[in-house]
């Protein structure tokens, strides 16, 4: 879907026309998506995190700044360095996030 959807934004920036139009149904879909597979996948990420010895204060911590960036940027206007800065926090945010997924899991019995 994440390849649909940056089509999508290209078209909608572009403004293709009846390409613009398709690009916001796909966009529509995307979120959607992104939507129904929120809850699963946040419980997953708890579990995750659970296994591996750290608190899921650290996931909510992780999930505030993926909402609170984009947020900001969006509402902020920033120049094009600030904007970069950002999205380079995203990346290490997720990168840090995918790096506890692979942390070997606790060899005790979890409480």
């Amino acid at each position: 879907m994440l390849p649909l959807a940056v089509v999508g934004i290209l078209a909608i920036e572009l403004e293709l026309g009846d390409a613009a139009i398709i690009a916001m149904v796909v966009n529509g879909m995307s979120s959607l998506w992104n939507l129904a597979t929120l809850v699963p996948s946040l419980s997953v990420s708890v579990r995750r995190f659970h296994d591996a010895g750290i608190s899921a204060k650290w996931l909510a911590f992780l999930y505030a700044v993926f909402i609170a960036v984009p947020v900001l940027l969006i509402f902020s206007r920033p120049d094009k360095e600030t904007f970069l800065t950002g999205i380079v926090v995203l990346f290490l945010f997720g990168i840090a996030a995918f790096v506890v997924t692979l942390l070997p899991s606790q060899p005790h019995d979890n409480h």
